[in-house]
């Protein structure tokens, strides 16, 4: 398998516009969306706090890391699959998720987060006769497990890395017994597709991993970049790097987004655009 990697990849353009449509009580909504949208809008065009960066010397960017090997990489799946344990309960976010849990040996180390990926192959589970509709793709952590002692007249110390994932039950939960069996998909990247892009690159046409895209704007620590193909399942992981090629760490929490392009227009041609005048326009 292969993750994708883009540097200075920050702000994503979309094809459509927004909808006229509307239902009855969902005015809330529309509101909260269009607030959400301007206010993660406005700050990238308006971003002027250098303090919320900070330099990471010590990273090394992925392709250019040393993978598993062959040998390794097994071993670590045989211990993930010997101690999997997975059950559904209630979610912080959702009424209940479909949770893995497992660890691996210990030669797996830091850059798990980057080398590992995981989601549901297939299963059987069912809810009062029901077959649950269940997310593929779930919300991934990593932890530490420690266990120290004296054994046989030496002491042992012990770390692994644990995983838990967490996939999303989009059914009704009827009752609190279910049956059926989970086939899940796992692997380490062996792998990575990657692009370099800075502000030389605006209008140029360039393709990752099988999708094409426009270059349509580099400004504010941003990339905007319009893709011509669904990325909808597309794995992008983003790597901000300075001139000494030091990747620049943001306190944001938003290291992409996807924009309208009316919406990128609007604050392309006027930055400090209020809430009033962005409304005015969109509103529904």
């Amino acid at each position: 398998m292969k993750s994708i990697v883009a540097v200075l990849l920050c702000g994503l353009v979309a094809n459509g516009a927004f909808s006229q449509e509307k239902e009855a009580g969902s005015m809330d909504e529309v509101a909260f969306m269009a607030q959400l949208t301007y206010g993660t809008t406005s700050e990238i065009f308006n971003w002027e706090n250098a303090d919320d960066l900070s330099i990471d010397k010590e990273y090394e960017l992925p392709w250019k890391s040393e993978g598993y090997t062959e040998s390794q990489i097994n071993k670590a799946l045989d211990t993930l699959i010997k101690n999997t344990t997975f059950t559904i309960e209630k979610g912080h976010f959702s009424n209940h998720v479909l949770r893995f849990d497992s660890y691996f040996p210990e030669f797996i180390g830091d850059r798990l987060m980057e080398d590992f990926e995981m989601s549901i192959a297939e299963h059987t589970i069912q809810n009062d006769n029901a077959t649950l509709e269940i997310d593929k793709k779930g919300f991934v952590g990593f932890g530490s497990h420690f266990a120290s002692g004296f054994e046989n007249g030496s002491s042992y110390n012990h770390n692994w890395k644990t995983v838990n994932t967490s996939f999303t039950i989009k059914s009704e939960i009827k009752t609190e017994s279910f049956k059926g069996t989970v086939t899940f998909k796992s692997g380490f990247v062996n792998g990575y597709d990657y692009t370099k892009i800075t502000s030389s690159d605006i209008g140029k046409k360039m393709q990752l991993g099988g999708h094409d895209f426009t270059v349509i704007d580099v400004f504010n620590n941003s990339v905007v970049l319009e893709f011509h193909t669904d990325v909808e399942d597309a794995d992008f992981s983003l790597v901000n790097l300075n001139e000494d090629g030091h990747r620049i760490k943001s306190a944001n929490i938003f290291s992409s987004m996807t924009v309208f392009k009316d919406t990128y227009s609007m604050f392309k041609e006027n930055p400090k655009l209020t809430f009033e005048e962005y409304n005015k326009v969109t509103k529904p």
